[in-house]
């Protein structure tokens, strides 16, 4: 088999795997859902804990301020994943799934962030 093919077969497991755990989530087949809204101040705030059971999770900004994101690291403003004011929102899955701690941190005090992690 070429390199070609085996990226092309690569590439079709990483679609067929993100298809099966989106059809589990929509189908309540994810053991767990837990939903929680996190206070998130001008500092690094903790989100998720490291979890090798994570296989979703979801994050709303329900602020009227904007927000950051970090992946395995303290979160700063103005870098990594900004979610917008009033609903901004981002989503691991399958496609870009992150076991890691998560933080944030937003541009005032006291913003709340909506968490969603779908575990198994």
């Amino acid at each position: 088999m070429g390199m070609d093919e085996k990226l092309q077969e690569l590439e079709s497991i990483n679609r067929g795997s993100y298809v099966a755990m989106r059809g589990l989530l929509h189908a309540g087949k994810i053991g767990t859902m837990p939903s929680t809204g996190e206070s998130v101040g001008t500092t690094s705030t903790l989100l998720l804990s490291a979890n090798p059971d994570r296989v979703y999770a979801l994050f709303t900004n329900e602020s009227d301020t904007p927000a950051w994101l970090a992946f395995g690291e303290n979160a700063v403003e103005h870098k990594g994943v900004y979610l917008a004011a009033a609903g901004g929102s981002y989503e691991v899955g399958w496609d870009n799934l992150w076991l890691g701690v998560i933080n944030a941190i937003a541009s005032a005090d006291a913003k709340v962030i909506g968490v969603v992690e779908g575990l198994l």
